[in-house]
């Protein structure tokens, strides 16, 4: 079974987030998925977890930068091109279906009352409400 997924940027374009197309074979037996990431130069994929799965890069051409945030309950990640030129990596993750949930979406692409993302994250009101209007959440 082959899925294919091209995360739309356009909503978000002034993050200038990476092109991030994803093919992912999916395996009963070998418990295992990848992907492919084609960063633009400055493209991002921002803070985001993996709820099902562990998350290991591989960079196969350009500049990558990655951190790693351990929790009490979860690991963070966040992948930049730190280059001039495009970037490709690799990833895998040790589960045929290790779920995405991008942390900036959660906050701003939602109907979370400005006035609490505000107060939660010591943005002010301004801010949070440019990334809500980029992000497509409502105030």
């Amino acid at each position: 079974m082959q899925l294919t997924f091209v995360w739309e940027t356009s909503k978000a374009q002034h993050l200038r987030l990476a092109t991030y197309a994803k093919t992912l074979q999916r395996s009963l037996t070998a418990r295992l998925s990848a992907a492919r990431l084609d960063f633009a130069p400055g493209g991002v994929i921002p803070m985001h977890t993996h709820p099902s799965a562990t998350e290991f890069l591989v960079v196969a051409h350009g500049h990558i930068t990655a951190g790693f945030i351990s929790s009490s309950d979860t690991l963070k990640y966040v992948s930049l091109n730190a280059g001039k030129r495009p970037s490709l990596a690799f990833v895998s993750f040790n589960s045929p279906d290790p779920g995405l949930r991008i942390l900036d979406f959660v906050l701003f692409a939602d109907d979370l009352p400005t006035e609490l993302v505000a107060t939660t994250t010591f943005l002010d009101d301004a801010q949070v409400k440019k990334l809500k209007h980029i992000l497509g959440g409502s105030s």
